[in-house]
């Protein structure tokens, strides 16, 4: 499954589906406008498929998230368990996934020049409380770091946090 939203349709499901504070990384000021949202609804109510995801992302037992920077445009990601959820200035793509380090890593971009990223991840205790990693894994693309090198920290961030919350 996938859709697209424009971030004001994104920001009016997630009002609709009142699911409190966005992950940062995801935020969206402008206002959500209820018509813009029209062709996802099912009758009164949104498509039981986004409605899942986006509860997903607004408490996902694991996440992994990413900054992408372009100069003057960026892009947002955070990745659960089975969804993948990308923001941009125009769009926000929704879709599922098998494994989120690998749909974040195959964001990056194979372009020259100096382009930076930042991969970040958070847990939620037995307690509930949400508990972010303490480092991140910075990339380059002139830092010459494999793909599958930049998974293997990622993995290694991911598994830090996992088991320090399981302590």
């Amino acid at each position: 499954m996938r859709a697209v939203l424009s971030p004001a349709a994104y920001r009016s499901a997630w009002e609709k589906l009142e699911l409190g504070a966005m992950p940062i990384v995801l935020y969206v000021e402008e206002p959500g406008e209820p018509e813009e949202l029209a062709e996802h609804m099912q009758g009164n109510e949104l498509d039981p498929w986004l409605a899942a995801a986006f509860k997903l992302i607004a408490t996902p037992p694991l996440s992994i998230d990413l900054r992408l920077g372009y100069g003057s445009t960026s892009v947002r990601a955070l990745a659960t368990s089975n969804v993948l959820a990308v923001l941009t200035r125009d769009a926000m793509t929704i879709r599922e996934i098998d494994d989120p380090i690998d749909a974040l890593v195959g964001l990056l971009p194979d372009a020259p020049g100096e382009l930076r990223a930042q991969f970040g991840a958070a847990v939620v205790d037995a307690g509930g409380r949400r508990q972010r990693a303490a480092d991140v894994v910075d990339w380059s693309s002139n830092d010459g770091v494999t793909q599958e090198a930049l998974k293997a920290r990622i993995g290694s961030m991911v598994d830090t946090i996992r088991s320090i919350v399981e302590k």
